[in-house]
Parts: structure tokens; C-alpha cells; sequence
């Protein structure tokens, strides 16, 4: 496992994500191309996304797909 995710709702059109990476991705970039409020360090990340949780985690799995192709 390269990096993993927990998205954590709040309301119905916000969650938290926490994100971690062992040593390719760097999960701050990801963080903050997910929201503004997203930051961190290079392997511990996280933010909180105003949208519904299933549509964020499709944002993030495509975010991170691209990640892995670069």
C-alpha cells in the first residue's frame, strides 16, 4: 500500500480526509488540489472537502491515479 485514505463525513456536503504515502506520492500536493483548506507534510496530509463524500472520493481516487501515472 502506497498511500491510503480516510474520508471522514461531517455533514452532507463536507468531510475530512487524512491522507498518508509511504514514499512516492506527496500527499500535501493531493491536499491541497482537493481543497484550499488541504496541507500537511510531503507523507501526512489532510483537508476538509465541501462537497458530498462519494463525490470527493471519486475526486480523490482520480487525483490519485493521476498521481501514480506521473
Amino acid at each position: 500500500v502506497e498511500v491510503a485514505a480516510l474520508c471522514i463525513e461531517q455533514s452532507e456536503q463536507t468531510f475530512k480526509v487524512s491522507l498518508r504515502s509511504r514514499t512516492v506520492v506527496d500527499v500535501t500536493a493531493l491536499a491541497h488540489s482537493i481543497s484550499q483548506s488541504g496541507g500537511g507534510h510531503i507523507r501526512a496530509a489532510g483537508a476538509t472537502v465541501h462537497l458530498p463524500i462519494h463525490t470527493g472520493i471519486e475526486m480523490i481516487k482520480e487525483k490519485l491515479l493521476a498521481a501514480f501515472s506521473q
